[in-house]
């Protein structure tokens, strides 16, 4: 129950770090990580998808915690509601359904956050296409930021992973 366990400020806080941790990777390393490919590091929504795949049992209510990542994430980056607040959650509930037919262990969550980054940057740039703020071709898109979004993103799930099971196991309620 997330009542008891401590968790329940861990998680928040851990998203809180992961989403100031977005802007500041990005700004920080801006100029290597935006030349011509584009890397885009989506820390939030690995903080997210660990969450869920280490929750074991307790509801950590990760989709108000997505819808609300979101909200903020486009409040502030966008100045306007914008698709965060819909994405977020949505890859939350598609990342739940696949981890109830799949085994949790470090393959399928690679897996699973691979999925869940093409599916918001997709969502992402076809929203933004749509009303007119994208001007990249479908193929550009896939070379230069979906690509490299992927690599940058796969690499920060190797490195985090174990810290952050670590963590987990630190303070979920003992039994």
């Amino acid at each position: 129950m997330l009542r008891n366990s401590p968790l329940r400020f861990v998680f928040p806080i851990g998203l809180y770090i992961a989403f100031c941790l977005d802007g500041s990777v990005s700004r920080i390393f801006g100029g290597q990580l935006f030349g011509v490919q584009s890397m885009v590091p989506m820390i939030t929504l690995l903080w997210l998808t660990l969450g869920l795949l280490f929750e074991n049992g307790i509801n950590l209510h990760l989709g108000a915690w997505a819808a609300l990542a979101g909200f903020v994430m486009d409040m502030y980056y966008f100045g306007t509601l914008g698709v965060f607040v819909f994405i977020l959650p949505l890859v939350v509930y598609i990342s739940r359904i696949l981890y109830r037919y799949l085994p949790i262990n470090f393959i399928t969550g690679m897996l699973i956050y691979f999925i869940d980054i093409t599916i918001s940057m997709s969502l992402a740039y076809f929203a933004n296409r749509f009303v007119g703020l994208a001007n990249v071709t479908g193929t550009n898109f896939l070379v230069s930021v979906l690509g490299p979004t992927l690599v940058l993103n796969l690499v920060l799930f190797i490195i985090t992973y174990y810290p952050i099971s670590l963590l987990f196991d630190r303070y979920r309620e003992k039994k």
